[in-house]
Order: C-alpha cells, then sequence, then structure tokens
C-alpha cells in the first residue's frame, strides 16, 4: 500500500512538470509580425522576445523590438491557456503559442492592424 501511494505520488508530481506558473519567464521567438491596412499587409523581420508571467499581466523585457518596455494585462488563467490585453490589443497563449493584435488607428495614416504570432519555451 506504501509503494502504491508513493507510485501515486510520483505521477501526480510528473503530471504537473509541463505547466507553467506565476513568476516563469517565457522566451519566444515569433514565426510573424504583420502589419495589415487598406493596402494590403507587410511582413516584417521577426524579433525573440520574453516576458515574466505575473498574477494578473505579462511583463515584457526592456531589450529592442516590438514588445519592450510593454505590460499586458491577464484576465483569465488556467495553466497553459491565459489571455487577455486592453482597449488596443488582445493576446492568447495557448500551450506554447502566443498571438498578440493590437488596432491602431493613425490620424493621417488611417487604421491599421500588427498581429503577432510566436512560439514560446517556458525557462
Amino acid at each position: 500500500m506504501k509503494k502504491l501511494s508513493l507510485y501515486i505520488f510520483l505521477v501526480l508530481l510528473w503530471c504537473n512538470v509541463g505547466y507553467a506558473k506565476v513568476g516563469d519567464v517565457y522566451f519566444c521567438e515569433m514565426d510573424q509580425l504583420i502589419t495589415i491596412d487598406d493596402e494590403g499587409s507587410t511582413n516584417y523581420k521577426t524579433q525573440k522576445f520574453k516576458f515574466n508571467r505575473e498574477k494578473d499581466s505579462l511583463k515584457f523585457g526592456s531589450s529592442e523590438g516590438f514588445f519592450k518596455n510593454n505590460t499586458e494585462t491577464v484576465t483569465f488563467n488556467a495553466k497553459e491557456y491565459f489571455f487577455g490585453g486592453n482597449d488596443y490589443g488582445r493576446f492568447i497563449y495557448r500551450e506554447g503559442k502566443l498571438i498578440y493584435s493590437q488596432l491602431l488607428n493613425h490620424p493621417t495614416e488611417g487604421v491599421n492592424s500588427v498581429t503577432v504570432i510566436a512560439t514560446c519555451e517556458i525557462f
């Protein structure tokens, strides 16, 4: 009976290993960085970035790039599935994929959007 309890305990520990938690750091590499406007779409050079997962937010690093010093609000959180954003941008993260979309409304350039698709790993 003691061995059975030990095996069950070890299996439960192993099942939890793959899930991230608050305080983890995610290292990501963009698969695509795209803007879309009235004239079509433009692909840009992809970037690497990282973010810290906090209880109610994602805090991005201070290195150069699209997400430099950015903070995004997390509104839903369930292990490796979380999402959030604000009035201008929304993100969703699910099992290693981050998708971020932002709507931009420039007085002189019109309306366009930016979409980022990235693959992330927990460090």
